[in-house]
């Protein structure tokens, strides 16, 4: 009897009639599970290359609000006259894309020494510019020598 039971045990494992069938099917799911892993992969990275893409452009319109500030900055300085602490807000719609750029007048003081200019009749406006766009904020500072008022 042992042996009629052996004879079936090799003759079920000689049969392979459904071996490739389960053979296939895993292959099949070891390519999905891959092919699932790489598209979650390259959409994670469209949405870095986006979120870098923006941020790129909001730091970008800040120093072009700077520079366009500076082209216009004969306006505002003059608008600021000699308050220290007095500030110009430019217009929105003369900067880009919803910049915020603001002039303020920080400080009077004495021209540096050296710069060979008579320090008698001379002061100096200290001015900070910010401008912000988005979550960057660019401050620069700025100085311009005028001639003392009597």
């Amino acid at each position: 009897m042992n042996t009629q039971k052996d004879n079936t045990c090799i003759a079920l494992i000689n049969k392979n009639d459904g071996m490739v069938l389960v053979l296939v099917l895993v292959v099949l799911v070891a390519t999905i599970i891959i092919g699932v892993a790489i598209m979650r992969n390259s959409t994670t990275e469209a949405k870095i290359v986006v979120n870098e893409r923006q941020y790129q452009q909001a730091f970008y319109d800040a120093v072009s609000g700077h520079e366009m500030a500076f082209a216009q900055s004969v306006s505002a300085v003059t608008t600021l006259g000699i308050n220290e602490g007095s500030e110009y807000t430019y217009p929105v719609t003369e900067m880009p894309d919803d910049t915020n750029v603001t002039l303020k007048l920080t400080k009077i003081g004495k021209p540096a020494v050296g710069k060979g200019d008579d320090i008698t009749k001379l002061e100096v406006r200290y001015y900070e510019m910010v401008s912000v766009k988005g979550d960057h904020v660019i401050t620069l500072g700025a100085y311009k020598a005028f001639p003392k008022e009597q």
